[in-house]
Parts: C-alpha cells; sequence; structure tokens
C-alpha cells in the first residue's frame, strides 16, 4: 500500500500539478464548466425566435426556460404540458411536449408562428439533429451546465422520502438509469463521447461538450449556449438560494411549499 503525496504550491512545479490535478478533477465532475458562460442581453436573446432549453435534469432547466420566456414575452412550452400553437396559414395546432422530426405529421415547434421558449431537457440527446428550422428563423440551444454532483443530489431527492433515508431511488434510479440513459446508448454516434457507467449528467455534458456543439456549429441558423447554472445569481432576483431549495420538488422553481416557506421566514430571521 502507497500513499500519494501532495506537491507542493510554494514551487512553481507543486502549483502547475496541484492545477492538473484539479483540472483532472473537474472533467469528472464538471467537464463543461470551462466553456460555460453567463446570459446575454436581452437584446441578443430577442435575435432568436425560437429558443431550446436542454441539458441534463435538475441542473436548472425548467427555471431558466420560464425565465427566459417572462424576461422575452415568449409562449412557453413545458417538456409535459398542452400549448396550441400556429402555423403560417393560421391554423393551430397542439404541441404536447412534441419536438421538431422530419416527420410532417408530427407537431413541429419550429414552424410555429409564435416566439416560443421550449423546455426539452428530456430531448438533449437529439439536439445535434434537430431539423432546419423555417425560413428567416433563427434557433438558440441553451445546454444547462452545473456541478454533477450537485446534480446527482438533487436528483435524488425528488420522488423519493427524505424520512425513510432517500431509500427505493429517486429520479436517478427512476429515470437516469433507465430512458434517459437509453435515449444516448440508442444513438451509435455518441457512443465514443460516453462512458455508460458514469452519471447522466455527465454522459450529457461529454457527448455537448465533445460532439454535440461541433456538429450544431456548422449550421448557420442554430447558436449554442452553454449556460452555468451559478451564474443565474446574477442575472435574476427570481433565483432561491441553495439553503431554501432543499426541499425543491421536480419542476418547482419558486417558495410554494411549506418548509420552503418556513426555511425562508427563518433565514431571514437570522440576518
Amino acid at each position: 500500500f502507497t500513499t500519494g503525496v501532495l506537491p507542493d504550491p510554494t514551487s512553481s512545479a507543486g502549483a502547475a500539478e496541484r492545477g492538473a490535478h484539479y483540472e483532472a478533477l473537474i472533467d469528472q465532475v464538471f467537464p463543461a464548466k470551462r466553456i460555460s458562460t453567463y446570459l446575454p442581453d436581452q437584446a441578443t436573446l430577442l435575435q432568436y425566435d425560437k429558443i431550446i432549453v436542454a441539458g441534463p435534469q435538475r441542473s436548472g432547466t425548467t427555471f431558466t426556460a420560464e425565465y427566459l420566456a417572462r424576461f422575452l414575452n415568449y409562449t412557453f412550452l413545458d417538456e409535459q404540458g398542452v400549448t396550441y400553437l400556429h402555423d403560417a396559414s393560421g391554423s393551430p395546432f397542439m404541441c404536447n411536449g412534441c419536438y421538431p422530426t422530419d416527420d410532417p405529421a408530427l407537431p413541429n415547434f419550429l414552424k410555429a408562428t409564435e416566439r416560443v421558449v421550449a423546455h426539452r431537457p428530456d430531448h438533449s440527446s437529439q439536439l445535434h439533429v434537430l431539423t432546419e428550422p423555417e425560413p428567416g428563423s433563427k434557433v438558440l440551444i441553451v445546454f444547462m451546465a452545473r456541478n454533477c454532483l450537485d446534480v446527482f443530489r438533487s436528483q435524488n431527492k425528488v420522488f423519493a422520502d427524505k424520512n425513510k433515508g432517500y431509500l427505493g431511488g429517486g429520479w436517478t434510479c427512476q429515470y437516469a438509469r433507465t430512458s434517459e440513459m437509453s435515449a444516448y446508448w440508442q444513438q451509435g454516434d455518441l457512443h465514443p463521447y460516453f462512458d455508460p457507467l458514469d452519471l447522466i449528467c455527465k454522459v450529457k455534458q461529454d457527448v455537448w461538450i465533445k460532439y454535440q456543439r461541433a456538429k450544431i456549429a456548422l449550421r448557420p441558423n442554430v447558436d449554442t449556449l452553454t449556460l452555468d447554472y451559478e451564474t443565474l445569481k446574477g442575472n435574476t432576483t427570481k433565483f432561491i438560494d441553495k439553503e431554501l431549495r432543499r426541499d425543491f420538488q421536480a419542476k418547482q422553481i419558486s417558495l410554494t411549499s411549506t418548509k420552503a416557506g418556513t426555511r425562508r421566514q427563518a433565514a431571514r430571521r437570522g440576518r
């Protein structure tokens, strides 16, 4: 048995070695960190008539999609909700979690005359094969980036009983290792870019930074933004601090639960 010795941070060689160790650790828990950034200003966002928010669940996708829809006065398309849109002829069509495909018989929000923000984390594996936007349309794909350890902890709170030690699994067991991982595994072109033994958060980030972004960059009317979850604190006063989100459940983005409200009052009293 041998033990490693940490490099001396006071020497230039030691500092460089520690820096390399840190970068290797970041690659394991937050590979999208290096390319993540802030939201642009409103004028820049308004250049896009269609915005898709994707990435790992529990990385701020719901909050960001709803925030952008309100901020830009766009139609919000929830991943599970029903919304009626209109095509170029003015005819209405129903979007029930719809996603653009090459099948003309299926609803396609890229064909809608409305300016929309679509919340689609469940379609993250398909971002690079997005169908062609309508002439004159411009699409922005926002990929949410958060430390995967925080994502994992947050996922395990959902659909699990805190009073039973979160036994029986949470979102990770019910969806991450089943439908979400299957969506990536079923696409052979994605296999070289992820390890199926990794957390689904890391799988999504690896595929995004190693493959999907480059594929999308070849398209003149589709842009990408890798948005750092932590920067939302500086972009909007609507962002809720981590301590007050401890009891948040799926799709909760505000302090509406009794426990969350109690925590908020306690935090205020402690100031």
